[in-house]
């Protein structure tokens, strides 16, 4: 709707993985207002970004991170119902998990992106091996 959105969570703040805030503009360069529903949302299992955005028909999709029970445990995917610059919703249409994943062996992930006809999903593991060097 000719705005800019920006998406993001607040280092500066404790609860920096639990707080998403969003900020709109009418020009890249701003000056970016913030979103009147700030924090829009307030959660250790849907609130830090996991990615850039999905569009999927006329659905646009927020993938976030889930880290209620370990940092980067899965990604939740967020279909975005209204965004204005009043209100802002969201439902949880699915869930990645690292069990998704294969090869198997992941413990968690928390980036997905698209990159044209690819996508991009990094896994968590308590070690991995890249030709004879172990990590």
């Amino acid at each position: 709707n000719n705005k800019y959105w920006l998406f993001s969570t607040n280092s500066k703040n404790k609860m920096a993985d639990h707080e998403l805030n969003i900020f709109y503009s009418d020009q890249l360069k701003g000056p970016w207002i913030a979103h009147r529903q700030n924090p829009v949302i307030t959660s250790i299992k849907s609130a830090r970004p996991a990615g850039s955005f999905i569009k999927i028909g006329d659905k646009i999709i927020r993938p976030s991170q889930n880290s209620g029970h370990t940092y980067g445990g899965s990604i939740m995917l967020n279909e975005i119902i209204e965004l204005n610059e009043n209100t802002y919703v969201e439902k949880i249409n699915d869930t990645i998990s690292s069990n998704d994943l294969k090869p198997s062996g992941a413990i968690g992930i928390h980036t997905i992106s698209n990159f044209g006809n690819s996508t991009l999903i990094d896994g968590k593991f308590t070690g991995f091996k890249i030709g004879k060097i172990y990590f």
